[in-house]
């Protein structure tokens, strides 16, 4: 195929009955863009990706036309060489707009690769440089450039314009630092280009380049906090067991009673170390007289205990 053909040509030449894969196959090479081809899929240099030909038949052509169309139309598009050294003038910093345009109708400047490099390295905006793709350092985000020329700065410079407007302003960002000044509870007072330290009440004198900027007030809240004395700890004596009587002291008129520390009562050491006792028999007392019981008296005796037991409950007089 010629590659002067157009799309919409092409997409007819191929549509006819009984092509050969031979002739698919010189198809899809005949394009610039086209690198490695397998009868399923094929590389495209412009994106850099594998394009799925599809299962039904080998190398379809169809499928490769339609990714070339939407390949070619993408957003960032390639630019060609008088739009790269449009932009390449464009970073010279002309004074004005009618003398860039002049110096671009006398002559234009082709840098080679090596002065275009530099150019992008030394932009403050620049976190990351490759030969065909930036890094952004204000939105983090990488910038394909062209794909045919090393360090070309048509696509960068077109990024830098319009991530230039998404940053915030400089009101925005004073009024940031402002509500950190307010929300801090070491500032007792300040104003555009001061702060009054509440801890050692020195008036910090901030830069003048923006209002409220915060660097030299955040060095000295690191000086002023490490010259403060750390408070030490008073330390609170254990109280001691109220159960021990040795160490037990008892409060006398010339000297404060401890706290947490009371009298014993009498007795205590002799209730931890005796046991406790039966109740003592009175003299009037006279064990019964009785014979052993017998085999069922043993068993009757829980029974009649308990019948004893609830007579004198009642008022009654055991039965004898």
């Amino acid at each position: 195929m010629d590659d002067g053909v157009s799309v919409p040509d092409s997409a007819k030449s191929v549509t006819r009955p009984r092509t050969t894969p031979a002739q698919r196959i010189q198809a899809i090479q005949s394009h610039i863009h086209c690198g490695d081809l397998e009868p399923h899929r094929a590389f495209c240099k412009n994106c850099d990706r594998w394009v799925n030909l599809g299962k039904q038949q080998t190398y379809a052509v169809g499928v490769w036309l339609k990714h070339r169309t939407r390949c070619d139309s993408q957003a960032e598009k390639t630019p060609s060489k008088e739009e790269e050294e449009e932009e390449e003038d464009d970073c010279d910093g002309s004074s004005s707009v009618a003398a860039s345009s002049v110096a671009r109708s006398v002559a234009s400047i082709k840098r080679s690769a090596q002065e275009r490099q530099a150019l992008v390295e030394g932009d403050p905006n620049v976190d990351t440089v490759e030969p065909h793709q930036v890094l952004c350092k204000l939105c983090h985000r990488w910038i394909k450039l062209s794909t045919h020329t090393a360090y070309s700065l048509y696509n960068w410079n077109r990024h830098k314009r319009s991530c230039n407007n998404l940053l915030p302003s400089s009101r925005v960002t004073a009024a940031q630092r402002k509500l950190k000044l307010v929300n801090d509870p070491q500032v007792k007072a300040f104003e555009s280009y001061t702060v009054e330290c509440a801890i050692c009440r020195e008036d910090v004198a901030l830069g003048h380049d923006v209002e409220y900027d915060l660097t030299k007030w955040e060095q000295h809240k690191t000086q002023c906090s490490e010259s403060l004395p750390v408070p030490t700890q008073h330390q609170v004596p254990s109280p001691e067991s109220i159960a021990s009587t040795d160490n037990t002291v008892v409060a006398s008129d010339g000297t404060s009673p401890k706290v947490g520390l009371k009298r014993p009562r009498e007795g205590d050491a002799e209730g931890e170390e005796s046991h406790p006792q039966n109740r003592a028999r009175k003299e009037s007392y006279q064990p019964e007289d009785r014979p052993a019981p017998g085999r069922w008296g043993w068993f009757m005796m829980p029974f009649q205990a308990f019948m004893t037991g609830f007579r004198q409950g009642m008022g009654t007089p055991p039965a004898q």
